[in-house]
């Protein structure tokens, strides 16, 4: 449910961080199709995507970076993913699918976005 939500948040913040950047410029003004806000919001909520896909991320536990127990935690959980992760091609085969759907679900909800602000 927790990881549901936050993927929810995060495309949400995602399509509106793209719909922004595109309607202030110009076609001739974009530099690069994607802003880097909406990248970076949509990275966060695809990385929870995949994860769901994997044993290893069972629960859903919160990542904590800071800490040396954090640091330690995400090592191992490496290690594992590392040594056990070739053989298991269903999982990632569907955490592939699902990241491309994804992927596609942002594309045109952006374009949706821009598309209803100029109406």
């Amino acid at each position: 449910m927790q990881a549901s939500a936050f993927i929810a948040r995060e495309i949400q913040a995602a399509v509106a961080a793209q719909a922004s950047a595109w309607l202030g410029l110009e076609r001739s003004e974009i530099r690069s199709p994607f802003s880097a806000e909406a990248l970076r919001h949509f990275g966060n909520a695809l990385h929870t995507i995949t994860d769901r896909e994997s044993p290893y991320h069972e629960g859903f536990a919160s990542w904590d970076p800071i800490s040396v127990r954090g640091q330690a935690n995400a090592a191992w959980h490496g290690f594992r993913e590392w040594l056990w992760g070739s053989s298991r091609e269903t999982e990632l085969a569907l955490a592939r699918h699902n990241a491309m759907v994804e992927w596609s679900t942002f594309v045109w909800a952006s374009e949706q976005a821009v598309r209803e602000a100029r109406k």
